[in-house]
């Protein structure tokens, strides 16, 4: 119901409305993976674009979504899931403009992808240059290397809707391949 009110109605919140007393639920019989999982649908469904276009309501609905959703991830204890709660944590800050707070989450999800295999690490770095090309002019450089490196593994080796969002992602940025 969380993903139909969304996917097919286009209303992420009936989606998180619906969503929440879910969370409430399987939190009280102790069920984590559930609750992580609605709360990555809630931030994931109110950031389309990634971190684009997003309107202050709806990304502070994100952040609140992704700070819940992280220590949830940590207790389950899978370095995977908690390596994209990471990623869900920074876009969700930098669609609410807390730009230091976003690339720290990108830093430590890109920390726990160096231990797994695909393309996280790349999804954190990309949005890490990013950061650094639009919000830190001292590392303006930097960054645009970061995210043409981020952007060729993705088209490398990632499926083709990976490599569909690198490109737009660059054109954030005034990048290309």
């Amino acid at each position: 119901m969380q993903c139909e009110s969304n996917n097919v109605k286009h209303d992420p919140n009936l989606s998180a409305a619906i969503a929440r007393p879910g969370i409430d639920y399987v939190l009280g019989k102790g069920y984590k993976k559930p609750a992580a999982m609605f709360l990555h649908n809630i931030g994931a469904f109110f950031m389309p674009n990634f971190d684009e276009g997003v309107s202050t309501a709806d990304a502070q609905v994100a952040v609140e979504a992704a700070r819940q959703q992280v220590p949830l991830r940590k207790e389950i204890g899978d370095e995977g899931p908690l390596m994209w709660a990471y990623w869900d944590l920074g876009c969700a800050e930098l669609a609410a403009g807390n730009f230091q707070e976003s690339l720290e989450a990108f830093k430590e999800g890109e920390k726990l992808a160096g231990t797994q295999e695909g393309t996280g690490g790349a999804w954190c770095r990309i949005f890490t240059g990013k950061i650094k090309i639009k919000y830190m002019p001292e590392l303006k450089e930097q960054g645009v290397a970061e995210m043409l490196a981020a952007a060729r593994e993705l088209s490398e080796n990632g499926a083709d809707w990976e490599k569909e969002s690198a490109e737009q992602i660059l054109s954030t940025a005034g990048l290309k391949l």
